[in-house]
């Protein structure tokens, strides 16, 4: 931008010094111009003076006077002329200039694009030719890491607890290094556990190399699931004997839990570098690891953001202090990527009055599962949730459980999936969303139904029948809302009523939605404009 700022006010320049050459009594005019008005007569007035002291006796302009005035607006006309050019060939020059801006960035979005995929290739590259080495100089492979005895973690002063934990681990290692060795598939690699911390000791190292050459010699197809890290407590040795036997796996999920990584960083950078070396990967968990570095936010959302195939991503209990989880929600939210489900439990997020969530939700995104719990939103919060709500048909979960959220917050949340007020609100609230972490009390609930809430919308419609029904109020609010329109809705009114009594969900009684009784079909056929709607019957 200010390249093309210094060739805009160079143009310009170049443009004026040119005109001016061209005109020099432009300038002059100009400061003749000034004097004149400096001077309290005019200087026509002074040649009629001059002309009437001539003994000429007249007092109109001469013909001397007419000629300047005209020579002046022709001038001026000139000038006009002149610098509509100068400003249309200058905004010509300026839509040129964006033009190539537009292309320039283009072309480096493209160079950028390249490199990434260069980048890949060349860690794809360096992976196969390692598993190239390991086929040549191990043709009669055997499992060599020799094993550990329990006496040697006695020694350590490590008790039985973590004995058990350590001798499972490289048990469980050994058998995935003999299923990927004789060619069979893994759908699921998970190291570690999830109540004991597994430590390390250089012992294991062996074990963790034939574990990673396994993996980079099976077929891509056998490997498809998830590939997990649970309180393994990983040094920098095994990061770097993992990291390049992961390159281009077909992993579809990554899991990270409880501070996997004996450095945080280095684990971030583990799992941006397993984001940016696998393309077919999904899903992102990343639980009870903290994260309090800048840098490392913006590498693991720009990782995320700019993968081709994440669409799941779960932080829980990850975000304080330096790293506001707010901003990286925002961060994530804001970014022109697609998403199936967001988890952000417990990251300590306060939006002071900030509006990216409710604004994200009323785009009605793709987002199906928004997962908020025991952070910090309040009831001004929930006002605009609420309000998108209204206007997104995609989210089918929403939990809000553990929020400074009271009762008037609460109510808002109910009346953004039934307002009983009448049937118009009922028909513009939300159909799809299941609100998790409130009891609504009897208020009907949405279901997962997988048809945009018509079902859900349906059911609210005969909840409400049923209530205006039992206060005795039911033709009275048919009239009241429907007005002139009575008669065209009565036979779609009648209709629904009947579908409602032929048809009930048994599967989901705990959805507050009661059974339509013959009741009702009865005081609408004995009091709602039956006389009327049969003499308009045609």
């Amino acid at each position: 931008q200010k390249i093309a700022f210094h060739r805009i006010a160079r143009t310009s320049s170049s443009a004026l010094s040119t005109f001016i050459a061209r005109n020099p009594n432009c300038m002059q005019s100009k400061t003749e111009a000034q004097n004149r008005s400096m001077n309290s007569e005019p200087p026509i007035n002074k040649r009629r003076k001059t002309e009437g002291s001539g003994g000429h006796g007249h007092d109109g302009p001469s013909s001397a006077a007419v000629e300047l005035s005209q020579e002046d607006n022709a001038n001026q006309k000139s000038i006009v002329a002149e610098m509509k050019v100068m400003l249309d060939r200058t905004m010509f020059q300026m839509k040129q200039i964006q033009n190539d801006m537009e292309s320039m960035m283009s072309r480096v979005a493209r160079v950028d694009e390249l490199e990434e995929k260069c980048r890949f290739l060349e860690a794809r590259c360096g992976s196969l030719e390692r598993t190239v080495q390991n086929l040549t100089t191990n043709r009669t492979w055997e499992y060599s890491a020799p094993p550990i005895p329990s006496s040697h973690w006695a020694e350590k002063g490590y008790d039985e607890e973590v004995i058990e934990a350590v001798e499972g681990f490289m048990a469980y290692a050994k058998e995935v290094t003999y299923v990927l060795r004789g060619g069979q598939s893994c759908s699921c690699i998970s190291l570690g556990y999830d109540d004991t911390v597994l430590v390390h000791d250089d012992a294991m190292l062996p074990h963790w190399i034939e574990l990673a050459d396994a993996i980079r010699l099976c077929n891509d197809s056998d490997l498809s699931g998830i590939f997990g890290l649970t309180e393994t407590k990983l040094p920098s040795q095994v990061i770097d004997i993992l990291s390049p036997a992961l390159v281009g796996k077909k992993f579809t999920a990554l899991s990270v839990c409880y501070n996997s990584f004996a450095n945080t960083s280095e684990g971030l950078q583990f799992a941006i570098n397993f984001l940016k070396n696998n393309s077919y990967l999904k899903k992102l968990s990343w639980l009870n690891s903290k994260i309090d570095s800048t840098d490392c936010v913006n590498g693991i959302v720009q990782a995320i953001t700019s993968h081709p195939s994440v669409e799941d991503i779960r932080f829980e209990n990850c975000f304080e202090s330096n790293a506001n989880g707010y901003n990286v929600l925002c961060s994530i939210l804001s970014s022109k990527k697609t998403f199936s489900s967001i988890d952000f439990d417990t990251n300590n997020i306060r939006t002071m009055g900030g509006t990216h969530i409710s604004d994200y939700l009323a785009t009605d995104p793709p987002l199906t599962i928004l997962h908020l719990n025991f952070n910090h939103l309040n009831d001004d919060d929930v006002i605009l949730i609420a309000e998108a709500l209204k206007q997104n048909t995609n989210l089918e979960e929403l939990a809000l459980e553990g929020n400074d959220i009271t009762k008037v917050g609460r109510d808002i949340l109910r009346k953004a999936i039934f307002d009983s007020s009448s049937f118009e609100s009922v028909v513009n609230c939300n159909h799809t969303c299941e609100i998790d972490g409130f009891d609504f009390g009897k208020t009907p609930r949405n279901i997962p139904c997988g048809d945009k809430g018509v079902i859900n919308r349906a059911r609210k419609i005969g909840f409400l029948l049923s209530s205006r029904f039992s206060e005795k109020s039911l033709v009275y609010s048919l009239d009241l809302e429907f007005g002139d329109d009575v008669l065209k809705l009565a036979p779609r009114v009648l209709a629904y009523v009947y579908t409602c009594m032929t048809f009930h969900d048994d599967d989901h009684e705990d959805y507050n939605v009661p059974r339509i009784s013959t009741d009702i079909m009865y005081e609408i056929l004995r009091h709602w404009k039956m006389p009327e709607l049969y003499e308009n019957r045609q």
